[in-house]
């Protein structure tokens, strides 16, 4: 039951987290604007950046064998892996902050920085950063990852946002948010640390190496470090190669694009929650018609529910983008193919977590590498010429053809295939609705207020249909997932 509990705390704390998120961009993107929201941007991914590096995938390695340990109340053995894992990381961390303060100078022309204090920020605010992700692996091996999302989604998001509130008054708006940043940064590493050790009292820090730990420990993560780069490099690389390209402003401008097509990756990640406690039994005791049934209600049931957010991108783009400030309004046609490109991508369903449930894990690595190089070649190659409209045809390209190259891999080794004669009916309900939102674009005008109303109304539509011409299956499918 405490599994189950822990669960539902996670999800809300993720949810609560995505809103916060997208809370704290608007107010940013309205009272920074277009330019310095792209410095900000920038700076964040950046952190992001250097932060994967300098933790080689210790995070995520220190999730298994901490639980491996603190299941057996092997304290010596947690710690053990816990301070291997603090003295990797630190120390790649600090020298990479060492570098970026060297490096300043050039850093800030490259990304025309005006300010090289924003770099000197960036530098100090890695270390803290890197150690917050390290304690919050070991939450997670101790299976409180509600703790660390709380720290990483909600706190930090909200210390950050009150800070810049406050220094706001005293700097202009974009020393305050870097200086909030920095600060929120420090705020959840320390409270991170003071409850990793209140939680496990036995906890201590191990200064002498133990090299048996250490090189079993770094042989697990270095693996998951690249596939977390690769993941990376799809998800965050696109902002600095337009901020080396064109400009801050650009950056922004496409930021606050990628923001909003996002919303379509939050139901794919709420229903594949769903998929994944159940795909590993169902394999592992050969339901293969029952898997084949889930996996193709569950790919259903997350394009049915993306349809009237993708359908408003589409239609209402300036509308949307405008409610962050006039001059986001020019990245509609980045909003449009972004969104288009990622409902595609979740279209095909859960097959990444398919594929790594039923022991093909080496074919997300080599999806990770595929996808990660032809964004960044496409990027560099159509970025000079088109902007951010090439950057985010780049991205929508590459997500587009990975996941047609995972449906192929699922069907060919796996043999099994979602779609079937029932996916027939999404097709005139999304005619629907599409045709009456684009009438009330054209005849009315619409604002925020107006575009949320839109929305229950087009949600309203779609589950009075749904329930009519849904299957028995369907319909407990997405009573278990408000269950929740």
């Amino acid at each position: 039951m405490s599994i189950f509990r822990e669960a539902g705390r996670t999800f809300l704390v993720k949810i609560l987290g995505y809103f916060l998120g997208f809370l704290n961009s608007f107010i940013f993107a309205r009272i920074l604007g277009p330019s310095d929201f792209g410095v900000y941007s920038i700076a964040n991914t950046i952190i992001s950046f250097v932060t994967i590096f300098s933790l080689m995938g210790l995070n995520s390695g220190i999730i298994r064998f901490v639980g491996e340990w603190y299941g057996k109340d092997d304290f010596n053995k947690v710690s053990s892996f816990y301070s291997e894992s603090i003295k990797i990381s630190v120390f790649i961390s600090i020298i990479a902050s060492f570098l970026f303060y060297i490096l300043r100078v050039p850093i800030s022309n490259v990304f025309e920085f005006e300010n090289l204090e924003y770099i000197i920020i960036i530098a100090f605010a890695i270390p803290f950063m890197t150690i917050f992700q390290v304690n919050g692996g070991l939450l997670r091996g101790v299976k409180k990852p509600s703790v660390f999302f709380f720290y990483e989604e909600i706190l930090l998001r909200i210390v950050k946002l009150v800070i810049f509130f406050v220094l706001i008054y005293f700097l202009n708006p974009l020393n305050s948010l870097f200086a909030a940043m920095f600060l929120a940064i420090l705020f959840v590493f320390l409270f991170s640390s003071f409850r990793v050790f209140k939680l496990i009292p036995n906890l201590k820090f191990i200064f002498k190496s133990n090299k048996k730990d250490s090189k079993e420990l770094f042989k697990y993560s270095s693996y998951l470090m690249f596939v977390r780069f690769t993941e990376f490099m799809m998800g965050y690389v696109n902002t600095i190669i337009i901020g080396v390209f064109l400009n801050s402003e650009s950056a922004g401008i496409y930021s606050i694009s990628q923001i909003l097509s996002g919303v379509l990756i939050f139901i794919y990640v709420s229903f594949n929650s769903i998929f994944v406690s159940n795909v590993a039994d169902l394999f592992n005791n050969n339901k293969r018609l029952e898997l084949e049934k889930l996996y193709s209600d569950i790919t259903k049931i997350i394009i049915f529910l993306s349809l009237p957010l993708v359908i408003m991108m589409i239609v209402y783009s300036k509308s949307v983008l405008n409610i962050f400030g006039e001059e986001y309004v020019i990245g509609f046609k980045t909003l449009i193919i972004l969104s288009l490109a990622q409902f595609v991508s979740i279209s095909v369903g859960p097959n990444e977590s398919l594929l790594s449930m039923s022991g093909n894990q080496k074919y997300s690595l080599i999806n990770g590498i595929v996808i990660a190089v032809l964004n960044i070649f496409l990027n560099i190659l159509l970025i000079p010429k088109y902007g951010i409209i090439g950057s985010a045809i780049g991205a929508g390209v590459s997500l587009i053809i990975v996941n047609i190259l995972k449906y192929l891999e699922v069907y060919f080794i796996l043999k099994i295939n979602p779609y079937n004669k029932s996916y027939l009916k999404l097709f005139p309900i999304s005619l629907i609705i599409f045709f009456f939102n684009f009438y009330i674009d054209r005849n009315f005008s619409t604002n925020l207020l107006y575009l949320i109303i839109l929305g229950f109304v087009n949600y309203g539509i779609l589950f009075l249909v749904y329930f009519l011409f849904s299957t028995k299956d369907e319909k407990n499918i997405i009573r278990k997932y408000f269950k929740k």
